[in-house]
């Protein structure tokens, strides 16, 4: 068996490309996860593969940070409303 050591060099430079290839799978899950998959969570829309929503005007006034605060929070009580079936 051969066993090769790694430069902390070739392991930032592995970190760096995982990184960088996961970060958007991730956060498209993350959107979903929010938006389709615990309708106990306050930013639930409706089940996937569904329309459902109402029309919005996507103009400079929209603002999407203000439809998804639980995503970013970490406060208990947001984090306790999270229930997974």
């Amino acid at each position: 068996m051969v066993e090769s050591r790694l430069s902390s060099e070739e392991m930032a430079a592995i970190a760096e490309e995982a990184y960088v290839f996961s970060f958007p799978m991730l956060m498209g899950y993350r959107a979903c996860f929010g938006a389709f998959l615990v309708p106990s969570l306050p930013t639930y829309s409706g089940p996937m593969n569904e329309l459902h929503g109402d029309p919005v005007t996507l103009d400079h006034n929209y603002n999407v940070a203000a439809l998804i605060p639980a995503m970013r929070s970490t406060k208990p009580e947001v984090l306790d409303a999270i229930q997974v079936t």
